[in-house]
C-alpha cells in the first residue's frame, strides 16, 4: 500500500500547530508528512500502530513522535464503551527545530531523540 502525503494545516507566520481531534471513527489512514515532525497522543483508546514496517497495539494515553517522510497510521481497536477517540496532535517543522536547536545549545540534547524518530519513537506513559 502506497502512502499518500497529508498536508498539514498551516497558519501563516506559525512553525508549529497544535489540534485536539474528537472522532467517533478511527479509520486507518497510511500517510506521511513530508516536512514536519508528528508527536501525538491517543487519550482514552487503545490502538493498532503502523509505522514504516512495524506494526504493533498502543495503550491509552500513548504518546510517540514521528519524523517527516516516515510513513505511519493509527487505527482504533474497536470499544464499545468509547464515544469517541480523543487525540491531541503537534506538528513541527524540521527545518523550525534545526534552527531552534542552533539558537539554543540546551536543545543539541534531543537531537539523538529526533533521529529515533525516523522509525518511530513510543515515549513512556509517566512522559506521555
Amino acid at each position: 500500500m502506497k502512502a499518500i502525503l497529508e498536508k498539514v494545516p498551516q497558519r501563516i507566520g506559525c512553525s508549529w500547530r497544535l489540534k485536539k481531534i474528537r472522532e467517533h471513527k478511527k479509520a486507518f489512514s497510511w500517510h506521511y508528512h513530508n516536512k514536519e515532525f508528528e508527536l501525538l497522543i491517543h487519550r482514552n483508546f487503545r490502538s493498532h500502530c503502523h509505522i514504516v514496517h512495524f506494526q504493533g497495539q498502543l495503550s491509552e494515553n500513548s504518546m510517540i513522535l514521528i519524523a517527516p517522510n516516515v510513513p505511519h497510521a493509527i487505527d482504533a481497536i474497536p470499544d464499545n464503551n468509547i464515544d469517541n477517540y480523543e487525540t491531541f496532535v503537534l506538528w513541527f517543522k524540521q527545518d523550525w527545530i534545526a534552527n531552534m536547536m542552533f539558537s539554543c545549545q540546551e536543545l543539541r540534547k534531543i537531537e539523538s531523540l529526533l533521529k529515533r524518530a525516523e522509525k518511530g519513537l513510543l515515549f513512556s506513559h509517566q512522559t506521555a
